[in-house]
């Protein structure tokens, strides 16, 4: 779950919050790795089934008024990691790349225009960190 706050706490620095979107790809399957682009305004989230979600976060109320706030819808999926959970997941420099790992130490290149994994890297344990393609 995404959640949005107020911005100064309430009485015994409490604050308020609220849920502004549930991410889970399916229900009951935890959110386990998180990635914002550069602009902050495009959300990936990976998940323990091995689905990558993207979604689009609105931080504008459309109206104007103050009572409605952040919204996050989800865009598309990408299923070629599907069985292998996702421990982390990083964008690249331009936003063109999404690089996530999964629990079997496997990286995988995502191209962002067409959401769908390009390239896979097997990590090998070895001292040096080295991969394979």
């Amino acid at each position: 779950r995404l959640w949005a706050t107020d911005d100064a706490a309430g009485g015994g620095g409490v604050r308020n919050a609220r849920v502004i979107a549930a991410v889970a790809s399916a229900p009951g399957v935890a959110a386990t790795a998180m990635a914002f682009d550069r602009t902050g305004l495009r959300l990936w989230v990976g998940f323990a089934d091995g689905v990558v979600r993207e979604h689009r976060v609105d931080v504008t109320p459309r109206d104007g008024s103050a009572n409605e706030g952040p919204s996050v819808k989800s865009l598309r999926e990408c299923k070629d990691l599907l069985g292998e959970p996702i421990t982390c997941l990083r964008a690249g420099p331009t936003d063109r790349r999404l690089f996530a790992r999964t629990v079997a130490d496997r990286v995988a290149a995502v191209d962002v225009g067409f959401f769908a994994a390009t390239h896979t890297f097997e990590c090998d344990g070895g001292a040096r960190g080295t991969m394979r393609a």
